[in-house]
């Protein structure tokens, strides 16, 4: 189960939640907030920090106090408005695991089409077996929390970012003789699920991957459907009680459909 805290400003709103799953901590905050975070005992930890802008990241690490670092990026990085930090909560993650994870995370805001602020792709160590699975034991239960607790999109552009990604010229994916296109990503993704969908075979392997839950970034099919922060909507119901993940950028847009095709085994033709 996990534990959540909010730590709130003298205008009795919340400005920073801590969430807690042993062994794993998740700080969240908004800039605006930074000071208040010398009253939790976290900020004084090791962990991974991701600062978050509409369409920037960065990704540090701190092997000591993740303040301290957060501290220089209030002058050095601009362009973000909140951010959030993880790690262990008796502090035993060493720089072999914050190498690790600090690498994984930028690599998976790049590929997920977000600018990145680093100056590196990350720090490389050699990682030994065991210290690998206790990096990933740490790398699921945070990604645990922000998606099914917290519901923190970090992989997600904001409300007016995505209308801007909405206006674009004809795209469309082939497969077997079919062409689905439209000028907006998301409704060829959507038809392009929905064909997969009325095909007997390929509706199967494609459900095989569904979870029963809400839809996200990470589990693109779910159960049920995913809010943001907004109150915007973030999966599209494409037929009773199944919940396609749609609130994303046109080339996470491109990524997902590529990503669908590998999973139920078709070849396509994508332009975007």
């Amino acid at each position: 189960m996990v534990k959540t805290i909010f730590i709130t400003n003298d205008n009795k709103k919340d400005s920073i939640s801590i969430y807690e799953k042993e062994p794993v901590y998740v700080v969240h905050f908004e800039r605006k907030d930074f000071n208040s975070l010398k009253q939790i005992d976290e900020a004084n930890k090791a962990g991974i920090y991701v600062l978050v802008g509409d369409k920037q990241r960065y990704v540090g690490q701190a092997s000591n106090k993740i303040l301290n670092r957060l501290a220089n990026h209030i002058t050095n990085q601009e362009f973000w408005t909140s951010a959030l930090f993880f790690g262990r909560n008796d502090g035993l993650i060493d720089k072999s695991q914050l190498d690790y994870l600090e690498k994984y995370y930028i690599g998976q805001f790049e590929a997920a089409g977000f600018t990145m602020t680093n100056s590196t792709v990350g720090n490389t160590s050699k990682i030994h077996k065991l210290n690998k699975i206790k990096a990933d034991e740490i790398k699921n239960i945070f990604e645990e929390i922000i998606d099914d607790v917290a519901n923190i999109q970090l992989f997600s552009l904001s409300d007016e970012l995505l209308n801007e990604e909405q206006q674009s010229e004809e795209l469309y994916v082939r497969f077997q003789c079919k062409k689905i296109s439209h000028h907006s990503p998301r409704h060829v993704e959507i038809n392009f699920v929905k064909a997969i969908l009325d095909d007997r075979l390929l509706r199967q392997n494609l459900l095989a991957h569904k979870i029963d839950g809400k839809a996200s970034y990470k589990n693109k099919l779910g159960t049920e459907q995913n809010l943001m922060p907004s109150g915007a909507i973030g999966a599209k119901e494409i037929e009773p009680g199944i919940f396609l993940w749609v609130n994303q950028s046109k080339q996470q847009t491109s990524i997902a459909i590529k990503k669908i095709a590998d999973l139920v085994g078709i070849a396509i033709e994508l332009n975007f």
